[in-house]
């Protein structure tokens, strides 16, 4: 009787031990996965923000190197168009095609 009494008081230590170690391990285990959870929604994020910065850019891009605003950027920079237009030939040498 008496052997089987603690052999049972050590089945509930056991069993107790292993509730508590089962019971920290969820535990943990749902800490961690919550924190990855929250690392994922956070990329998610920069990664829209990256993409919102990366669309503007593009616009912008697109919006600077269009023709009618570099034609009205040359046009406040001093370029105009040239009244006459004058080539040279090959044939002359260099000194001459100032002539």
């Amino acid at each position: 009787m008496r052997g089987e009494k603690q052999n049972f008081k050590k089945l509930i230590r056991f069993l107790g031990l292993t509730l508590i170690v089962l019971s920290l391990t969820r535990i943990i285990l749902a800490v961690y996965s919550g924190n990855l959870l929250l690392q994922e929604k956070n990329l998610a994020l920069k990664k829209q923000e990256a993409e919102e910065v990366n669309r503007r850019l593009q616009e912008k891009i697109a919006r600077a190197t269009s023709f009618s605003l570099l034609a009205v950027r040359a046009k406040e920079s001093g370029f105009v168009k040239p009244e006459t237009i004058i080539y040279l030939k090959k044939s002359l040498p260099l000194a001459l095609k100032n002539q």
